[in-house]
């Protein structure tokens, strides 16, 4: 999810500067929504997770954030993009509040293991989506390279929908 979130960070300015005909205030507008809107989800989803298990709130995240992908996949107009930072802002505030606690569910018996796991791949998916977003840009533009990203969140659902907890034993076999 992290790849996705940071491919389409990468090409968001652009798309709105050369796809959607818009501003650099158009750009500036759209970032402050999202990042305005973040924190007060962030706040949101500690008390949701007192009520859902992270599970069920990393899937919510993941179909927020592809429809949000579908979303900008098929706009063709600012109040499009405008109006998808909601989306947006709740699929980050996902990853970034919620998702090191769904990998500690996921290995409860092993939170240093889980929390080292959280940020290397966090690190490396905002490394290889910058990569990607920079690359398939430039290979099939910035609107398509959210078809990439709608993909990723696909994937990652599918991955959400069938994993579960190991034992120490297991995740030790993982090492």
């Amino acid at each position: 999810m992290y790849v996705a979130h940071w491919t389409s960070s990468l090409n968001t300015a652009l798309f709105i500067t050369n796809n959607l005909g818009g501003t650099t205030s158009d750009v500036g507008l759209v970032s402050s929504i999202c990042a305005a809107l973040e924190i007060p989800f962030m706040i949101m989803l500690g008390l949701f997770s007192a009520k859902y298990s992270n599970r069920i709130l990393m899937m919510s995240g993941a179909v927020f954030g592809g429809v949000y992908y579908l979303i900008v996949i098929i706009s063709g107009a600012m109040w499009q993009m405008f109006a998808a930072q909601i989306l947006l802002a709740v699929f980050v505030a996902v990853i970034s509040a919620i998702g090191i606690s769904y990998i500690q569910d996921l290995l409860p018996s092993m939170p240093g293991y889980a929390s080292t796991l959280y940020s290397n791949s966090s690190t490396i998916g905002r490394l290889i989506g910058s990569l990607a977003g920079g690359g398939l840009a430039s290979v099939v533009g910035y609107r398509y390279s959210y078809v990439f990203c709608f993909i990723l969140i696909f994937i990652s659902a599918i991955m959400l929908a069938v994993s579960g907890r190991y034992s120490v034993n297991e995740a030790q076999k993982l090492t």
